[in-house]
């Protein structure tokens, strides 16, 4: 049954905290549509999403017997520095459609920073991501207290047939792979490399035997519900009609490569945009995305050095905040993960 933490016999309301999920959590969720101004789309996979997680917490807002409303914490350690906080990303919030208008999503966003953060019995740092299209979530959030702690941007890749790659493979030593991924991302906040580095998820091309290029990818699925702007209507109605975006699109569906951990040193950006199009080829998938930090010097380097492909020439690429709270963490803490640029994990969903 879990542990209540929140109860209001008036309206029926019961909000309970389980560790994993249930069926109905998933089916809530896989029928969700997320997003507001700009892309908006069914997460598809949102089953395989949960099962990467190590620990998950899944909340439930009922009323009597029925579930109408939904949100998920994933815990973990991150890091800024040398110095190591406790920590919860939030995530998943839904309200079934049946339920919503009725402030249901309010609730669980203020009892679970009630619960989780504010009357947190130990140090404890709660974060979550808004799009910066997302202003009725970005002002609340602001008033809740939660701060932005950094942004980042969500990278389109896109090839419309992808080419093998002769020489990828995958690393036969974690702990290799791991000293040289701490070493990149040393500058780096929010990292927890020790949790979400996957070996059976990443690869990797080397030169001399020396590893001049790697990502962690795993597939991810999106039905598009729609897309605003004037290239929302080019991109979902008129151009799925040419060959070329029907591979990218198929039936509204963005089946994609969520892609972190990039190891991309100056000077390598070709052998890793060969990497990422081999990756892809071994997927037979058209698109790849990747969150990257807006002042992190890989993103600044791709940019200006590589072919991304059509739907980023497109604009589709968008921009998120990282909005956190902390409870019982020392202010030079806190500044730590302001002032630096953020490691996004490939555990955290979007």
């Amino acid at each position: 049954m879990g542990e209540t933490i929140y109860e209001d016999a008036s309206r029926g309301l019961t909000m309970r905290v389980d560790d994993g999920y249930s069926d109905a959590f998933v089916e809530l969720l896989g029928r969700t549509v997320w997003g507001t101004e700009g892309l908006r789309y069914r997460n598809l996979s949102v089953a395989q999403e949960l099962q990467r997680i190590p620990r998950f917490h899944m909340i439930r807002l009922l009323r009597g017997e029925t579930l109408v409303g939904a949100y998920g914490l994933a815990e973990k350690v991150v890091s800024a520095g040398r110095v190591r906080v406790p920590a919860l990303h939030r995530t998943f919030l839904a309200v079934d459609p049946r339920y919503q208008g009725q402030g249901y999503g309010r609730l669980l966003v203020t009892q679970v920073k009630r619960h989780f953060l504010d009357e947190a019995d130990g140090p404890v740092m709660l974060y979550g991501y808004i799009e910066a299209e997302n202003s009725r979530s970005l002002g609340p959030s602001r008033k809740a207290g939660y701060r932005p702690i950094g942004a980042f941007e969500s990278v389109l890749f896109s090839r419309s047939r992808p080419h093998p790659h002769p020489a990828i493979e995958r690393p036969e030593e974690e702990a290799e792979l791991r000293a040289l991924l701490e070493e990149e991302y040393a500058g780096f906040a929010l990292r927890d490399l020790d949790q979400s580095l996957i070996r059976r998820e990443y690869h990797v091309v080397r030169r001399g035997g020396t590893i001049v290029a790697g990502l962690q990818a795993h597939r991810v699925r999106y039905e598009v519900v729609s897309l605003s702007g004037w290239y929302g209507g080019l991109v979902l109605h008129a151009l799925p009609r040419a060959p070329y975006m029907r591979r990218l699109l198929p039936g509204g569906v963005l089946d994609y490569l969520s892609v972190g951990h990039i190891y991309c040193p100056a000077g390598h950006e070709g052998d890793f945009l060969g990497l990422l199009e081999g990756v892809l080829a071994r997927h037979n998938v058209h698109v790849a995305i990747a969150l990257l930090d807006r002042t992190s010097p890989v993103l600044g380097r791709l940019r200006a050095r590589a072919k991304l492909g059509v739907l980023s020439r497109l604009g589709v690429d968008s921009l998120a905040y990282v909005m956190a709270g902390f409870h019982q963490i020392p202010e030079d803490v806190v500044d730590a993960f302001v002032e630096r640029p953020l490691l996004i994990s490939p555990l955290d969903p979007i």
